[in-house]
This record gives structure tokens, C-alpha cells and sequence, in this order.
């Protein structure tokens, strides 16, 4: 099986930039794809060869990273107004959460 010569192209330029050569670049990329898919089988989570999310699904949960995103950021200005240690603290706990949340999307729709 033959690489399209664009796709060929952008791993070239992608590895001078990581000082590797393509051939490594491409065997740590594959190495680093197998042990996901491990860690994916082991926690019974949906690898990248499952079942695909539509379109709409995918439009809704980049949404949410949005406005998880303008939510933390609302906390961080709640923070800098602050008066107390227990009001900053409670609003980090609240970010940190929210943060959480985030990660977990993120992962998820990385993962399809």
C-alpha cells in the first residue's frame, strides 16, 4: 500500500521539525496508536475503529467545549474579585471540574 505523496510530503516536514526522520516518525506514531488502542481495550472504551458519531454529534459536543471554556474563564474573573480564601477556592473547585468535563469531551471525540 502506497501513502499519498501529500500525506508523504506533511510527515517530512513534520518530522524535521521533531528532528526525527519520516520512517521514525512514522514508527512512534504507530507505537504510540497501538498502546492507545491497549489502553482503550483494557478500560472498555471505544477505540478509533468504532462506531462513528454523526455529524450533528460531533457539532454538539465541540458546542459544549465552547461554552465549558467561556464558563471557566467567567470563574477566573469571578476569582480575581474574590474577597476570601473559601470563595477562591470554591470557584477553583468549580473550574477545575469544569476542566475535568472538558478533558473527558475532548478525549472522547478524539477517540472517533
Amino acid at each position: 500500500m502506497y501513502l499519498a505523496e501529500e500525506l508523504l510530503k506533511e510527515l517530512k516536514l513534520l518530522a524535521e521539525s521533531l528532528n526525527m526522520t519520516r520512517t521514525g516518525l512514522m514508527r512512534r506514531a504507530l507505537e504510540a496508536l497501538v498502546l492507545y488502542y491497549q489502553d482503550a481495550r483494557s478500560f472498555k472504551k471505544p477505540t478509533l475503529f468504532g462506531k462513528k458519531p454523526s455529524l450533528q454529534t460531533w457539532l454538539m459536543e465541540r458546542e459544549d467545549v465552547h461554552l465549558m471554556t467561556e464558563k471557566v474563564e467567567e470563574l477566573a474573573k469571578q476569582m480575581d474579585i474574590a474577597k476570601t480564601p473559601d470563595e477562591k477556592l470554591i470557584l477553583l473547585s468549580k473550574q477545575n471540574l469544569i476542566t475535568a468535563h472538558m478533558i473527558n469531551l475532548l478525549h472522547k471525540t478524539t477517540m472517533t
